[in-house]
């Protein structure tokens, strides 16, 4: 090889004066009026960090409570009305259990009273006195009749009184419980806004339903229980002789007439009074228009995603329309209806989300910040960035990176090309070929970066780069990350002090090089 001994220098905008940088490094050490200007520029200045004792209501923490709430509210759909209806036997199981969903439920009232909430727009509010504001509006008195009604029901139970009338009552009271049957779909909700999968989503629609007509039927159940047993005359109990079996035994009797009131009854229980009858008319009612609702509901869910499924096969029908209405060959129309086909199968790009438009500012920055600084984290002067919590890493997510999607075939750029528009490439999926201008040829794979020179001095590039398969890469635009820089810098913000300083040193490093090329030197 040739040795090129071709100087660069750095770009007007890293050309800092001594003064400057003095300037820089003061307020480094104690940040100025003029770099907290620059904060409010941000999208998400203003956005409160949550004190140590407020919990995110999106953290792993919270989000196990969230799903151990799901289970103390099932422990409750299945054995308050089993208490109520059914004469249970008091066993240590139980007893544990009982404590267990009184102390949870009690300890969960001061969780919400130390749980952000998130507003409508997707912001989170940590501030404990709204957080009480709103949660005293909403489900504190519920939850507070609830305790309540727990813990007076195990004080009366525990002291030995000959209150039977008053025993019965606080029996009946524990039916209050089962407010929490509201409560169930607000956590369910928070829980499924998680999902990321449509798939997964029509799954959890589905078991939902089978969990509702199951909650259905055994509600119903008790119930019909209840309602033969109450009294000394003629009832289905006594006539049907099954006053003699067990507490599990009469439940799963009572279970079969529940289940089969969605398949026409059962053959061998009939109500024998006006009670049990205008029972029996009701829960056939209520179980023809939960199973119609059932039924329109995953009718609606599975042709919704029908319809989903069906826009890109209409895309490509529309397409091979076109192509044959201009004759074009059909050798040439099955490569060109196989680009298409896996253009629209593969990763979405941000112009065809519409909705990613009326998402609020904060909220995309913090997205672009998530999808982009993993991949920053493999160069090493980003990941110093990220590591030391450099405020403009942000805002260069936000505003100046961007996904280019490849197929194979496809050109990046050329060997002495000077781009028009310099962007620094991160691999994050996929393989390429670089082809110096001596002919040799490098692979270059995920978690590689390419023509990092754009960033610091005016560049050709030095060699051809092309998908050799499918390529997922995030671009860094240079101009744009050159301007959030000299932003930067005229309002001496102590930020940009180390890209400075590393620009510099790059350009430095790059004319020592014997042959620079577009890869970093270690590749």
């Amino acid at each position: 090889r040739m040795d090129h001994r071709q100087q660069y220098a750095v770009l007007p905008v890293w050309e800092a004066s001594e003064r400057l940088q003095k300037k820089l490094r003061k307020n480094s050490r104690s940040e100025a009026a003029s770099s907290a200007a620059y904060k409010e520029d941000e999208p998400d200045f203003g956005a409160e960090t949550p004190p140590w004792y407020i919990l995110n209501p999106d953290t792993s923490p919270r989000v196990y409570w969230d799903i151990l709430s799901l289970v103390m509210i099932t422990y409750d759909i299945i054995f308050v009305p089993l208490e109520v209806c059914f004469t249970l036997e008091e066993t240590t199981f139980l007893a544990v259990l009982d404590w267990f969903t009184r102390l949870f439920w009690t300890f969960d009232m001061v969780a919400s009273c130390l749980t952000g909430f998130v507003f409508s727009d997707g912001v989170i509010e940590y501030k404990l006195s709204a957080i009480l504001r709103r949660y005293a509006k909403t489900w504190f008195v519920p939850d507070l009749s609830m305790v309540l009604s727990d813990w007076i029901g195990y004080l009366v139970a525990g002291s030995g009184l000959g209150l039977g009338q008053l025993a019965r009552a606080i029996r009946m009271a524990r039916a209050v419980r089962l407010l929490r049957l509201l409560r169930m779909q607000e956590v369910l909700a928070n829980l499924t806004e998680r999902l990321q999968s449509d798939v997964i989503e029509i799954v959890m629609q589905v078991v939902k339903m089978v969990i509702l007509l199951v909650m259905l039927c055994h509600f119903m159940a008790c119930f019909w229980w209840a309602v033969g047993t109450n009294g000394d005359g003629t009832s289905w109990v006594k006539a049907g002789a099954f006053d003699d079996l067990s507490a599990d035994a009469s439940y799963l009797v009572c279970l079969l007439w529940a289940m089969s009131l969605f398949s026409g009854g059962c053959n061998n229980i009939y109500p024998e009074t006006s009670t049990e009858r205008m029972y029996g008319v009701a829960a056939c009612l209520c179980s023809f228009v939960f199973l119609l609702v059932m039924l329109g509901t995953l009718t609606s869910g599975l042709t919704q995603r029908h319809i989903i499924d069906g826009s890109g096969q209409r895309q490509m029908a529309a397409l091979k329309t076109y192509l044959r209405q201009n004759s074009i060959p059909k050798n040439l129309t099955k490569r060109l209806c196989r680009s298409a086909k896996h253009a629209i199968s593969g990763d979405l790009t941000p112009d065809s989300v519409q909705l990613l438009a009326v998402i609020s500012e904060p909220l995309k920055m913090q997205m672009h910040f998530e999808m982009y600084s993993r991949l920053l984290l493999y160069q090493p002067f980003f990941k110093d960035l990220l590591t030391e919590g450099n405020q403009l890493v942000r805002r260069i997510c936000h505003q100046a990176m961007g996904i280019l999607l490849l197929t194979h075939g496809d050109v990046v750029f050329e060997v002495d090309e000077e781009p028009s528009e310099p962007k620094l490439y991160l691999v994050a999926s996929g393989a390429l070929d670089y082809t110096d201008s001596y002919g040799e040829v490098e692979k270059v794979y995920d978690k590689c970066w390419i023509a990092e020179p754009v960033l610091w001095t005016r560049w050709k590039h030095r060699g051809t780069l092309v998908a050799i398969s499918d390529v997922k890469m995030a671009v860094l635009d240079a101009t744009s990350f050159q301007e959030i820089c000299r932003q930067a810098i005229s309002k001496k913000n102590p930020a940009c002090l180390p890209i400075i300083a590393y620009a510099l040193e790059f350009v430095k490093e790059l004319n020592e090089r014997s042959f620079p090329t577009d890869l970093p030197e270690s590749a």
